[in-house]
């Protein structure tokens, strides 16, 4: 067995103004998981003695990495070391001490949504799913960037509608707040993942290239012009 001290973020959307920490000590098995870890905390230290977690999908920082997965408690040992600081993905959206209110979200994206009219309601409530990974590297404001788990939601949405794929990349990327504010997460990520930096990145990639090849229309389209132009007064 382990020894882990804990250090939780403790707040209660319904009653509190200001966030807190609970210490705990825990004794873990070596057989444990995260998910084992986050049932056994005590949930009598915690605002109406419940305890604010997802354990269906985990989404939470541990020492200021973002986790998504059920990870064996070793690992996050052998990597941190046997004290713990447990916070949800965003504060600023906290519901109850590691659960995040992803809904309250939603409304950043309401002219996004009404310029796309024609996606669905369980289309558009999909986004939740992609919301946590925006808040892997800190807490960005809304006009600085749109998010990562947005960004991941429109190549979806790519795939979805791809006929309107251009329409949407054009949407993520002409704002000052678009697609190429991304930047890496791989280290902000326990284990670390290059698959969101990889996927944003290819989405850059495909909008460059777009943009490269109107590019060139324009200039073939301008040199003709000029060309008959120029033909036009020689004759």
């Amino acid at each position: 067995m382990a020894k882990i001290d804990l250090n939780i973020f403790s707040f209660d959307s319904r009653i509190d103004f200001q966030n807190g920490y609970v210490r705990e000590c825990l004794h873990s098995k070596h057989s444990w998981f995260l998910k084992d870890l986050l049932e056994h905390i005590n949930s009598r230290n915690f605002g109406y003695q419940e305890f604010g977690v997802n354990l269906d999908f985990i989404n939470i920082k541990v020492n200021n990495h973002a986790i998504f997965e059920n990870i064996k408690i070793a690992k996050l040992l052998e990597k941190f070391g046997k004290s713990l600081t447990l916070e949800p993905l965003s504060k600023k959206y906290v519901k109850k001490d590691l659960l995040v209110d992803y809904t309250l979200i939603l409304q950043n994206y309401d002219d996004f949504f009404r310029k796309f009219n024609f996606i669905a309601p369980s289309e558009r409530e999909k986004l939740l799913e992609f919301l946590p990974f925006n808040f892997i590297n800190g807490e960005l404001l809304d006009d600085e960037y749109i998010g990562d788990g947005f960004v991941l939601y429109v190549k979806w949405l790519c795939d979805i509608y791809p006929l309107f794929k251009q329409d949407f990349l054009k949407a993520v990327s002409l704002n000052s707040n678009g697609i190429f504010n991304h930047t890496n997460v791989a280290n902000f990520i326990y284990p670390e993942n290059n698959e969101i930096d990889e996927n944003i990145e290819s989405m850059q990639k495909e909008i460059l290239h777009t943009i490269n090849e109107y590019e060139k229309i324009n200039l073939e389209l301008n040199n003709q012009y000029n060309f008959s132009l120029k033909a036009a007064v020689l004759t």
